[in-house]
């Protein structure tokens, strides 16, 4: 991640912190949740998000268990001379999986197939990424959670510590709103992006085939 031009780790955020505020610990762990919410609760920028195809993801129970980095399920499927797959998602599993509107039972051990957007994983440590351009909205995010309780027992300033919630709605949408990682193509092709939202995937071609 030396000199990495879009991405930087939540161990920056952290070690940033913990330089200007140095009488908290800062838990690499409380500061990865909170960076991932920024980037999936508030930010939201599809794309500057990667396209995981073809998933293979193990059936149990007839449930099939998500990856912790989805943002948006692109197409669930068997294989891809098949229609898309109905389900119901409960945020942590997929069930009640359905073809041509019939539910069907899958034997444990099986096999579903999905395509995704979801947030950047670092390949080799597995460690979640943040775009650059929205570490300024970690860092506000992160001190709000950080001092909250603090301001709830009268231990901090009420008044700066609202201020930086008003700072951190506007660092938000500043971030969402970044051409910083897309070329000139990239930004004629966003309506793209946006027109493949749909209600239902099962009467589509899966994602990974719509441009071929």
């Amino acid at each position: 991640m030396i000199n990495n031009q879009k991405y930087i780790t939540p161990e920056i955020i952290a070690f940033e912190l913990s330089q200007i505020y140095k009488s908290k610990i800062w838990d690499i762990g409380a500061v990865r949740t909170w960076c991932m919410n920024v980037e999936t609760r508030f930010i939201k920028d599809i794309e500057t998000m990667i396209k995981y195809e073809e998933i293979d993801l193990t059936v149990n129970n007839n449930m099939v268990l998500l990856p912790c980095n989805i943002f948006r399920i692109l197409d669930v499927y068997l294989s891809d001379n098949q229609n898309g797959l109905d389900y119901k998602n409960n945020g942590s599993y997929l069930y009640d999986l359905k073809q041509n509107g019939n539910t069907i039972n899958l034997p444990d051990n099986s096999i579903v197939y999905i395509n995704y957007s979801g947030v950047n994983i670092d390949i080799n440590t597995g460690e979640f990424l943040i775009v650059k351009g929205h570490e300024e909205a970690c860092k506000t995010y992160c001190k709000i959670q950080m001092f909250e309780e603090d301001v709830a027992f009268g231990k901090f300033n009420y008044s700066l510590w609202a201020g930086w919630q008003q700072q951190f709605s506007g660092q938000f949408l500043g971030a969402k709103n970044n051409y910083q990682h897309k070329s000139r193509k990239q930004i004629d092709d966003i309506n793209i992006i946006r027109g493949n939202m749909v209600q239902r995937i099962g009467d589509l071609p899966l994602h990974h085939e719509l441009f071929k």
